[in-house]
């Protein structure tokens, strides 16, 4: 689960992953320390990444949901559940039918309910919805990296505008460089996408419907034929 996450959330190379296993077959050490070791991982990365390796559910999976709402179709391409092109389709498709995007996957056999209806969880969750875990957000990392301390955390909180991020907040406190702000955003936007793959991966798991994977064929055809109406 360890290498899968820091694959999915492109902390490491599939060739780095690797290299790193079969020195785990030789030497029989623990694999986040061969990754440090090697230089490709850092070891407060590692540490945050092994308190979400344990993601046994959609449901954990989509609790992790952090960050700024994105939309449906960014999602799911973040997700590697479609591609640009089949995006670009459903979006054509919904000006022509007035119809949901996620519906339109549906029906072209592109992804289940499952899929989909996670995703939307995924989404609310981002926006704050549906409450998630702290455990990516921007404060809880920060904290996690040893930029801030609690308490700084606490004030910056506390001063916060609802208009007003929590990095800028703490930047303009002096509490964090900029540059530490922004080593925490994209090591957030990793995570959260290693969860996002995860979710989307136990739903299409748990989904008897038939989709892309299971029927590539129906959904090319389906396409297929839309493009000539």
């Amino acid at each position: 689960m360890l290498g899968q996450i820091l694959t999915n959330g492109k902390f490491i190379s599939p060739d780095e992953l690797q290299y790193a296993l079969d020195r785990q077959r030789r030497t029989h050490e623990l694999l986040g320390e061969i990754l440090v070791d090697m230089g490709v991982l850092e070891e407060k990365e590692l540490e945050i990444v092994l308190s979400i390796q344990d993601i046994s559910s959609p449901t954990d999976a989509v609790g992790l949901a952090a960050g700024t709402r994105r939309l449906l179709g960014e999602l799911l391409l973040r997700g590697r559940r479609i591609t640009l092109g089949q995006l670009e389709f459903a979006l054509k498709e919904q000006q022509r039918v007035g119809e949901r995007l996620g519906e339109i996957f549906v029906r072209f056999g592109l992804l289940s309910k499952s899929e989909i209806n996670t995703v939307l969880t995924f989404q609310k969750t981002q926006s704050g919805e549906i409450p998630g875990s702290e455990l990516l957000k921007l404060g809880t990392l920060l904290l996690a990296t040893g930029y801030i301390s609690s308490e700084e955390l606490e004030r910056a909180l506390a001063c916060k505008g609802p208009e007003k991020k929590l990095g800028q907040t703490l930047v303009e406190l002096g509490h964090v460089q900029s540059d530490h702000v922004d080593h925490c955003i994209r090591l957030q936007y990793r995570l959260v996408t290693a969860a996002l793959i995860t979710a989307l991966s136990h739903a299409r798991e748990a989904s008897n419907e038939p989709v892309r994977d299971a029927n590539g064929r129906r959904a090319a055809r389906n396409i297929a034929e839309a493009n000539q109406v």
